[in-house]
């Protein structure tokens, strides 16, 4: 039995039927979303840590997720995932 969806999930990039990226950029927004929440609320929590730590776990907890995403759909420009960046740009 056969069932039509119109997007799918494959290794973690949703896809749609027509490959609309925006759909894709908003699901990896809020990955990144989440896990740059993790982030922050670890930073508040100790009381702050040094820039060169908290730029270590930016670059290994939330650029992969941003990065991974982007090799999809190349160059393009996303005012999701510009949220995104610049929240991380406010809090420091």
């Amino acid at each position: 039995m056969f069932y039509n969806t119109d997007r799918y999930t494959y290794l973690g990039i949703v896809l749609t039927e027509h490959l609309d990226y925006n759909v894709t950029a908003k699901f990896v927004s809020q990955a990144t979303g989440r896990a740059l929440g993790l982030l922050i609320a670890k930073f508040r929590s100790i009381g702050g840590m040094p820039y060169h730590v908290y730029s270590k776990l930016y670059d290994s907890l939330v650029w992969p997720v941003i990065a991974y995403g982007a090799s999809i759909w190349g160059t393009r420009k996303f005012a999701c995932i510009d949220a995104c960046v610049k929240r991380q740009i406010i809090f420091i």
